[in-house]
């Protein structure tokens, strides 16, 4: 005869008898499996029939464990409300542990990609910060040739106006005729001598260092090439273009041309420079009726009428003058 464990017993809780749960045909599984609340409400056959028996016959109650299929029913019943228990337990834990892990797994993502972001951010950041530096030393690199520019245009500028100056110095003694007609085997200097005596200013040869037709930049079809001739002093020049005014000018017919009298034009010999800002001059002078613009030792000059100013034009800037 073993000996009963309390593991393997079973008490009945309105008698003192236990029983093995082997000898009640339950099984060692469903056993393990019974809940406090069946082995705390456990009832023996006897204390069974006893409380079933209802009349005082000898045929004996059937026991309460004799049945297997009413214990079994009994068993099964806690089982299934354990199972229940359990796997609601179990599904619940394992509801919260995918939720945990589903959790974890999305802060650890999201994490990493902070991360990342954060990264990105910071690179982002250090590059701003490079273009930054850059563009502050390309504008400063920008500022410096700009002034370099501006200060190369002014120093062109100042060399443009010096050799302008230069060149219009050199032309101090020249004058420029307009309006001779060309003939053939003729002598320029005779021409110059012949204008210079209507002007009241006799001259010779030797006077006359030398005297040309030169061909002009634009030339008209059918208009005469211009003479320039350069005199001995400068003194003549400004005699001859003062006489010629006085005289109120000449023409062919002075000069001893034949045909149809034309009129003849002696100037100061200008540069192309001055012969343009001479040009521009005249155009507004003439838009704003102005009566006079002029050359005197190579130098322009315009006046609005007899009681007005003398404005001096050495640049274009000074036709803003002009109003």
């Amino acid at each position: 005869m073993q000996t009963l464990t309390k593991k393997e017993e079973l008490s009945c809780t309105h008698c003192p008898k236990k029983y093995h749960y082997a000898c009640l045909n339950i099984s060692e599984i469903n056993f393990r499996k019974t809940s406090n609340k069946f082995l705390k409400s456990f009832k023996c056959s006897a204390c069974v029939t006893t409380e079933k028996k209802v009349d005082n016959s000898n045929t004996p109650a059937k026991s309460h464990l004799s049945s297997p299929d009413s214990d079994t029913c009994k068993n099964d019943k806690f089982m299934l409300e354990d199972l229940e228990s359990f796997l609601d337990k179990t599904l619940f834990d394992f509801k919260n542990a995918i939720i945990a892990e589903i959790k974890n797994t999305i802060v650890s993502e999201l994490n990493n990609n902070m991360k990342e972001i954060s990264q990105e951010l910071r690179s982002i950041a250090d590059s701003h910060s490079n273009l930054q530096t850059e563009h502050y030393k390309l504008n400063e690199e920008y500022m410096t040739l700009k002034n370099n520019v501006i200060n190369l245009e002014e120093s062109l500028n100042d060399l443009r106006c010096q050799i302008s100056r230069q060149q219009q110095w050199s032309r101090q003694q020249n004058i420029e005729v307009f309006g001779v007609p060309e003939v053939k085997n003729e002598n320029p200097k005779d021409i110059i001598i012949k204008i210079c005596n209507h002007a009241g200013v006799p001259l010779n040869e030797q006077d006359i260092d030398f005297a040309n037709r030169v061909q002009p930049l634009n030339r008209i079809e059918g208009r005469p090439r211009v003479i320039v001739a350069k005199l001995r002093q400068r003194c003549l020049k400004d005699n001859v273009i003062s006489g010629l005014k006085k005289s109120k000018g000449i023409s062919t017919k002075d000069i001893g041309l034949t045909g149809e009298s034309k009129p003849i034009y002696v100037n100061d010999h200008l540069t192309p420079e001055n012969k343009a800002l001479y040009k521009k001059c005249k155009l507004k002078a003439k838009g704003l009726a102005y009566k006079f613009v002029w050359t005197k030792n190579c130098q322009i000059f315009t006046r609005k009428n007899e009681k007005s100013p003398v404005i001096s034009i050495t640049s274009e800037k000074d036709l803003l003058k002009i109003v």
